[in-house]
């Protein structure tokens, strides 16, 4: 798992290659960040037009990373056995861009239940095959190309809170912040439908089960870690700065686009400083970053700390899955779908585990206690 930083330094400067298949990836993990962030940014519209209590709330979070842990346990291994990867990628696009659809048009919380469902498995099939055609097609490289796809998330997360917020402010219906996806994945479509994209192999040593190194696991205990302080920060941070720092919903949504914007920012340095640091040393900044940050927004939630405090925990804590990522792809390259899996694996656990259960002990004896 460890590197060193004169290691790191010794990766190819030639100016990476970003073809039309690259940016094809980027653009359909950016549609899956959309639903994913919109999801969250939309609990206090559902919860208060279906009724829902917190606990209810926090199981659509649930819901998806449920959906998510369906698809790396045994379904996107699956369909890697019997479909190509052509039809893995746009099949998945269309599917979690219907359930979103679905998701803020059903009168039932049932009917959004299963909408965040499918958003997080047909998302998390895509997201799998993305990050492993990735690591295949980039190699030592596979850090930067990673980060990056995930900073072309981050943008795409940081749109929602910003649109949903200015679309209540002008009075509008909150339902239409969903358009944005539907336009991307016309885009896509438009643009590159005749794009080749390699198909993978129907190999037991490179998507089947096996032994992985403990290098490996020592990445997926992390990313569990890093993922459950990051979807808390992203699913509670709004209710917190509302309710503990007494700002408006709306304004409160805004401040948690503070929080995706310095995600960006993060993710664009630790793109650039991939190139020159091992993944370990990044992660070692992250962790501090969002400590700091955490600290901030807890101690101090009025005022400008507090911003200052969305800012930094969302520049560190973006930075824990793909910096895993793309350390745990790198012990095993030659595994990258397997690999891939396992991964998306840990952080589906953690966010079908610890959103919910936030709001379990919200819901028994108030939500500051709680936190």
């Amino acid at each position: 798992m460890r590197r060193t930083v004169s290691q790191s330094r010794q990766q190819p400067r030639t100016p990476l290659q970003r073809d039309g298949l690259t940016w094809l990836c980027y653009g359909m993990i950016a549609v899956f960040a959309f639903l994913q962030a919109s999801l969250a940014a939309m609990l206090p519209w559902l919860r208060d037009e279906l009724q829902m209590s917190y606990t209810l709330a926090g199981l659509h979070l649930s819901a998806l990373a449920f959906g998510g842990l369906l698809s790396s346990s045994f379904v996107s291994g699956l369909l890697e056995q019997r479909l190509s990867r052509p039809w893995i990628l746009w099949g998945g696009t269309l599917t979690m861009l219907v359930s979103g659809v679905v998701l803020v048009t059903s009168p039932h919380s049932s009917g959004t239940l299963l909408s965040a469902m499918m958003i997080g498995m047909a998302g998390t099939t895509t997201l799998i095959a993305v990050q492993a055609l990735l690591s295949e097609r980039y190699g030592s490289r596979r850090a930067t190309v990673l980060v990056e796809a995930n900073t072309v998330a981050s943008v795409a997360m940081s749109m929602v809170p910003l649109g949903l917020g200015a679309l209540v402010l002008m009075g509008g219906n909150w339902r239409m912040v969903q358009v944005l996806p539907v336009l991307i994945v016309l885009g896509l479509v438009l643009v590159y439908r005749q794009q080749n994209i390699p198909v993978q192999e129907h190999s037991s040593t490179t998507t089947g089960a096996g032994r992985l190194p403990g290098a490996f696991w020592q990445y997926f205990l992390m990313i569990t870690m890093g993922v459950a302080v990051e979807w808390c920060i992203l699913g509670w941070t709004g209710t917190m700065l509302e309710e503990a720092g007494g700002m408006s919903r709306e304004v409160a949504a805004q401040a948690l686009s503070v929080l995706l914007v310095a995600a960006v920012f993060g993710r664009l340095a630790t793109s650039r400083l991939s190139q020159m640091y091992s993944v370990p040393t990044l992660l070692l900044g992250a962790v501090a970053s969002t400590t700091l940050g955490v600290a901030l927004i807890w101690a101090l939630p009025t005022g400008m700390a507090s911003w200052v405090g969305v800012a930094l925990a969302g520049a560190g804590v973006a930075q824990f899955f793909p910096l895993g990522v793309a350390g745990a792809l790198g012990t095993v390259p030659e595994r990258a779908s397997l690999a891939s899996a396992r991964t998306t694996l840990a952080g589906s656990v953690a966010v079908l585990v610890v959103p919910s259960s936030l709001g379990w002990v919200a819901d028994q004896v108030g939500y500051l206690s709680g936190l």
